[in-house]
């Protein structure tokens, strides 16, 4: 391990921030409060009836930002498209992580990358890219950062890429 620290991550002890209180957002914050986790989300469209009823506490985006620990992204529209960019990266806490299975386009990848890569940010799951098939469109440096877990959102659906997968140590 070297000098390297290792951080445990307690998900009992964060307070994610949930982008999107839809249908799959709303599925996260009950999940999440079943866990006992305080819920703070972002949703310029949510009624404050329901987000009472799901039990999160709706804040201001660039307040939500600052105080992230967690972000599961969720929605993503054309109103949201880079909606996290490098200015909103370098808000966040150094400990945060964030998971985007919303769609492609609502963090820029570019970005991403480079707070991943300077340590900006703790970590980053990924699932959804602005182009799909992500596979082999993505660089390897892109692919094979060890804080970053993609996976392909269509991947079972193509067949044919399967064989080009198998390129990549996942």
């Amino acid at each position: 391990m070297g000098e390297e620290q290792i951080y445990r991550y307690r998900g009992s002890r964060k307070d994610p921030r949930i982008i999107g209180l839809g249908n799959v957002g709303s599925a996260v914050a009950r999940r999440a409060r079943a866990l006992e986790m305080k819920l703070i989300g972002y949703d310029p469209f949510i009624r404050q009836e329901r987000a009472q009823n799901l039990q999160v506490e709706i804040v201001p985006w660039r307040e939500s930002i600052r105080r992230l620990t967690s972000l599961p992204c969720i929605s993503a529209d054309t109103e949201t498209k880079e909606m996290i960019s490098a200015k909103e990266l370098a808000m966040m806490k150094p400990t945060a992580r964030i998971i985007n299975a919303a769609r492609g386009g609502l963090i820029n990848e570019e970005a991403l990358a480079n707070a991943l890569k300077e340590k900006k940010i703790t970590g980053a799951a990924v699932d959804v890219f602005p182009q799909e098939p992500a596979f082999p469109v993505r660089s390897s440096a892109w692919i094979m950062l060890s804080s970053l877990l993609t996976s392909a959102h269509q991947l079972l659906k193509l067949k044919s890429l399967l064989p080009v997968m198998s390129q990549y140590k996942l």
